[in-house]
């Protein structure tokens, strides 16, 4: 703020007039006391974490770690097409090296069959390995095909699914609704006798059925609706050829099984 020079002749209303407009004026002028900077980046690095894997072999012949664009698949085979040299999928069967018998499945170390394998959802698997030749020996006969390990995803972490489908140009289609897990009740001899209705439309849905032999018996609750209901089944043979068949039931009196 200036000094005034000759102040005399000056009421003190308007000194005090000119004093509180020269505060008002200082609010929009230059700061010359602040100095302006160039633009800053602040660069940090975040430690990577090695996960290594939790079989009783060391070192995978080939390994790959399913990212978020890989859960868009929506089985473990269709995933496996093409990732892992000397691995083939034909039909739904994987082999490791053509010709051969399918391979030991493994699900955290833990041997299992290949219906419980191919069960696995995208959602569940943090990295897939494959041991083969010299390197199965450890197994004895049952890794004589090979061995196919799935390590699980551990812990909380966030499931995060891409809006990008592997195969697809378009990747939203107006109408149809995004993928969601069909809920079925668990009823066990805890609440089979609770007095929460059941007024489920969709009874039962499974989208993947293997039938290993010629019958294949399913198991499951109806509602508490009396009504008839319809069956409908569709599936491809080992040939590609595709098959469907329906049939209908009726459910006319209440009645709850002993679990």
């Amino acid at each position: 703020m200036k000094p005034l020079d000759n102040i005399s002749g000056t009421s003190v209303s308007a000194l005090r007039l000119r004093y509180l407009n020269e505060l008002r004026l200082q609010e929009f002028r230059q700061d010359t006391t602040s100095i302006a900077l160039d633009e800053i980046k602040i660069v940090g690095k975040r430690k990577q974490i090695t996960v290594e894997p939790t079989g009783v072999y060391c070192t995978p012949d080939h390994s790959l770690k399913v990212t978020t664009e890989d859960r868009a698949y929506s089985t473990i085979t269709n995933f496996l097409v093409g990732r892992f040299p000397g691995v083939h999928v034909v039909n739904g069967k994987i082999s490791i090296r053509q010709g051969l018998k399918q391979p030991l499945y493994l699900i955290d170390g833990i041997p299992v069959d290949s219906t419980t394998f191919r069960m696995l959802t995208m959602y569940q698997i943090d990295k897939i390995e494959v041991i083969k030749g010299p390197s199965a020996a450890i197994y004895g006969s049952r890794g004589a095909n090979g061995v196919l390990s799935v390590l699980t995803r551990k812990g909380a972490d966030d499931i995060q699914v891409s809006d990008y489908i592997p195969g697809t140009i378009i990747q939203n289609i107006m109408g149809f609704s995004k993928y969601r897990e069909f809920y079925s009740p668990v009823y066990t001899a805890d609440n089979i006798d609770s007095e929460k209705p059941d007024y489920r439309t969709t009874l039962y849905w499974n989208p993947n059925i293997v039938i290993e032999n010629e019958t294949q018996k399913l198991r499951f609750f109806t509602c508490d609706n009396l009504s008839n209901y319809k069956i409908i089944v569709e599936g491809i043979t080992n040939t590609g050829k595709t098959c469907i068949g329906e049939t209908d039931f009726v459910v006319n009196e209440r009645k709850k099984e002993s679990l």
